[in-house]
């Protein structure tokens, strides 16, 4: 894991990596932590992860949240956050537009 991340990011990237893997859930960090990682000259201090819709809900049961269903202005999607080591992190799925 890169060394440029705050040590409890990279801690709660980790711990996320491994129960979304042990579910084999396709996932990706999204966000600023993922600028950093592709070498932007910033300091991420919290997580986002985009996965797939049906994948949510049972990746929320998996870190002790509760996926809700978010509609505003901009669209749909469904969600969870959470802290892991003190890191805000949200997991999310299934945009589309209203």
């Amino acid at each position: 894991m890169p060394d440029f991340l705050p040590a409890p990011l990279t801690q709660a990237l980790l711990t996320i990596a491994g129960r979304l893997d042990a579910l084999s859930s396709t996932w990706a960090v999204s966000g600023s932590t993922a600028l950093a990682l592709q070498g932007f000259s910033l300091t991420p201090n919290d997580l986002d992860i985009e996965m797939a819709e049906t994948d949510v809900t049972v990746a929320a049961q998996a870190l002790g949240w509760e996926a809700t269903e978010r509609v505003d202005d901009g669209g749909r999607s469904v969600g969870a956050r959470g802290h892991l080591n003190d890191v805000p992190v949200e997991i999310f799925g299934g945009f589309s537009r209203t």
